[in-house]
């Protein structure tokens, strides 16, 4: 299997890992409504999601930056982010980890 294979299919099983009401659930269910463009942001979607999980605490720069990165609001992304708990960054990411690390691929 080529590499390409090989990441489509380790990221399809770990989505197959997750509860989409979990935590983590509802901040990739974000991630999906979103389509980032490196473009506005100087950033690849792969360097904002590592700049996340090195600062739990640039949560809400991380969904800002995702959000107007295509320079479209879609309802989707709104629903997405009405399901993310904000308030409080570093706990929500502090679970979201916790809860990957129960994941057994």
């Amino acid at each position: 299997m080529d590499k390409q294979k090989q990441v489509l299919a380790q990221t399809m099983s770990f989505l197959m890992s997750i509860r989409p009401e979990s935590n983590l659930g509802k901040l990739l269910n974000f991630c999906l409504a979103t389509k980032v463009e490196s473009e506005p942001t100087g950033k690849t979607a792969y360097e904002m999601a590592c700049d996340l999980l090195e600062h739990p605490n640039i949560l809400s720069d991380f969904i800002q930056e995702a959000m107007e990165s295509d320079g479209e609001y879609t309802p989707e992304e709104y629903v997405a982010l009405s399901e993310l708990p904000t308030q409080n960054p570093e706990e929500f990411m502090q679970k979201i980890l916790g809860e990957l690390d129960k994941i057994e691929l």
